[in-house]
């Protein structure tokens, strides 16, 4: 999105314009619930928390100010502090085991769904061991498909720091994985 129509939409949706405050959901909600979804493994956990991002996006909303940056950023910013929370709310109760449909397999052998699920876990466990913004990096040019230009935008970044942070967390990611084969 150009940013003189994403300031003016943002003017709009602070003015409570219905229209421009759909828009903005509607632009941003698939990624922040793939990025949520990445970093919690459970799709119902994920709906909540993306609820969660975008009802606190709307109360902060007012007091929003537009500098330039894309407000996807400040939209993942709050997306990560709610998994943040999440967990913090986890390792105070503990961790209570949820069964979900997640765990029937559309695979057509168990073996396939097997080795997928491992697959998915080594994947996530390895993330984990990411920055948060080397993890946001890979997420947005390998999950969403994002150019450097369109996340060096969006996270409020050089082209250069991008690529940057993308050869660290994809060195840090075959690093991990190395160690996993061993």
């Amino acid at each position: 999105m150009h940013q003189s129509s994403e300031a003016e939409l943002i003017r709009r949706a602070q003015a409570w314009d219905a229209k421009a405050i759909s828009q903005l959901y509607h632009d941003h909600v698939q990624a922040i619930y793939r990025y949520v979804y990445l970093r919690v493994s459970d799709t119902h956990t994920a709906e909540d928390i993306t609820s969660e991002v975008f009802v606190h996006a709307l109360e902060g909303l007012p007091g929003f100010e537009y500098r330039g940056i894309p407000f996807s950023a400040w939209l993942y910013r709050i997306a990560r502090d709610r998994v943040v929370d999440h967990y913090r709310k986890q390792a105070r109760r503990g961790q209570p085991v949820e069964l979900s449909e997640g765990l029937v397999s559309e695979a057509a052998e168990p073996h396939d769904a097997v080795i997928q699920s491992m697959e998915e876990q080594e994947i996530r466990q390895a993330l984990d061991k990411l920055t948060e913004d080397q993890r946001l990096v890979v997420v947005l040019r390998f999950m969403e498909h994002k150019s450097l230009g369109e996340v060096a935008c969006q996270l409020g970044k050089t082209e250069g720091a991008i690529k940057s942070l993308q050869h660290r967390a994809l060195s840090a990611l075959s690093r991990v994985m190395e160690e996993k084969k061993v």
